[in-house]
C-alpha cells in the first residue's frame, strides 16, 4: 500500500516573509531536524531548491520583498516544507507537506510540536493520513483522520457530546498554554494498522459528536486488505460485524427507502457499521440506490428507543430519518 501523510498549518498573512521564515527556521531547529541546506523562494529560476542555509534565505526574502510570496526550506535530515501565501483567496500564510513512510511521519510530528509551541502566530497545525481507501471511515471533527492535531477544551466540547471520548482516544496530550497537542499511534503506519489501532474510537467519536460535524464520504473503492473493518460478517471470520440495517420497503410514490434496523445488546461491537452507513451516503448523493431507482428520502426504523438514539448520529448525518416503534407499534422520529 502507498502511504500518504501531511502536514498542514497555517498563519495570518500580516506576518512578512522574513518573519515567518525565521521563524520556520527556529522551528526545524527545535525539532532537531538537522540544518537548513536549501531553500527555493517563488520566482526563483528552475524548479529545484538551491544551496543555502537560513541566512542566504532571509537575505534572498529580503531583495523581492512584497513578491515573495511562496519559500521552502530543506534539511539535511531529509524533510522539506514549503509555506505560501494566499492560496485559494485566504488570507493566510499556509502549509501543506506531504510524505509517504513512517520516518517522515515521525518527523512532521516532531516538527508540528516545534510549530504549536513557537510564538508565531498560528490558526492550527495537523499532521494526518491522506488516503483514499479511507473514505468509508466516517470522519469525526478535530479528530479526523489525525495522528497529531492542535485543539483547546473549549473546541473538543463544542463538538462532541462527551468531551472525555475525544481525549481518550490520544497517547499523548501536551498542554501548551490554552492549547493541547493531541498525538496517536505514530507507529501505527501501515493503514490496517491504523484502523486497528483507531477504528473503533473513530466510530464512537463519531456517535457522539455533534450533529453535521463528522465528515462522510461516498467510496469508489473497497479495499480487500481492509474487510475486516468495512465487510458485513462475522468478527471470528474477521469481518467487521454483523450489519444492524435491512431494506424493507420502497415507496416509489415518494421514492423513499426505508430500513428496519436492530442491534444486539449483547453484542459489544452491535453498532451501524461504517459499510452501511457510506451506502447510505452515496445513496443521498446519487439520489439513487444500487438498483437505480430515485430515492428522495431514507427511513431506518429500529425496534427499540435505546437503539435508535445510540445510532442516531451517524446515521441523520448521512441524511437518513430515525425512528423507532413505540409499545402501540408507532413509530416515533428521533429529531435531536
Amino acid at each position: 500500500m502507498t502511504l500518504r501523510f501531511g502536514i498542514s498549518a497555517e498563519h495570518p498573512d500580516t506576518l512578512t516573509s522574513i518573519e515567518v521564515a525565521t521563524a520556520y527556521g527556529e522551528m526545524i531547529a527545535t525539532a532537531e531536524l538537522g540544518p537548513i541546506v536549501g531553500f527555493r523562494v517563488s520566482d526563483s529560476p528552475g524548479d529545484g531548491p538551491v544551496p543555502g542555509g537560513l541566512s542566504d534565505l532571509v537575505s534572498t526574502l529580503r531583495t523581492k520583498g512584497d513578491r515573495a510570496h511562496s519559500f521552502m526550506l530543506v534539511t539535511a535530515g531529509a524533510f522539506s516544507v514549503q509555506v505560501v501565501r494566499g492560496t485559494g483567496g485566504e488570507p493566510t500564510w499556509s502549509v501543506s507537506e506531504r510524505g509517504h513512510d513512517g520516518a517522515w511521519l515521525s518527523r512532521a510530528v516532531r516538527f508540528a510540536e516545534a510549530l504549536a509551541r513557537h510564538p508565531l502566530p498560528h490558526g492550527y497545525v495537523v499532521v494526518g493520513r491522506q488516503d483514499a481507501r479511507l473514505d468509508f471511515v466516517p470522519s469525526p471533527p478535530i479528530a479526523r483522520h489525525n495522528h497529531a492535531v492542535e485543539t483547546d477544551e473549549a473546541a473538543v466540547a463544542a463538538a462532541f457530546e462527551d468531551p472525555a471520548l475525544f481525549w481518550r482516544q490520544w497517547e499523548q496530550v501536551h498542554k501548551i498554554g490554552e492549547k493541547r497537542l493531541c498525538i496517536r499511534a505514530l507507529d501505527a503506519v501501515e493503514l490496517p494498522n491504523w484502523l486497528a489501532r483507531t477504528f473503533e474510537g473513530t466510530m464512537a467519536l463519531a456517535r457522539n459528536a455533534r450533529p453535521g460535524l463528522t465528515k462522510y464520504q461516498a467510496p469508489t473503492r473497497w479495499d480487500t486488505r481492509l474487510r475486516a473493518f468495512w465487510e458485513p460478517g462475522s468478527f471470528g471470520e474477521e469481518k467487521a460485524g454483523m450489519p444492524a440495517l435491512s431494506l424493507t420497503a420502497y415507496d416509489a410514490a415518494t421514492k423513499t427507502a426505508t430500513y428496519s434496523g436492530f442491534i444486539d445488546k449483547s453484542d459489544e461491537h452491535g453498532h451501524v457499521l461504517a459499510k452501511e452507513l457510506a451506502d447510505l451516503y452515496t445513496i443521498y448523493m446519487d439520489d439513487a440506490d444500487d438498483q437505480g431507482r430515485p430515492v428522495a428520502a431514507v427511513h431506518v426504523t429500529f425496534l427499540e428507543e435505546w437503539m435508535a438514539h445510540q445510532e442516531r448520529r451517524p446515521l441523520r448525518d448521512v441524511h437518513a430519518r430515525v425512528f423507532y416503534l413505540d409499545k402501540d407499534g408507532t413509530a416515533v422520529e428521533v429529531t435531536d
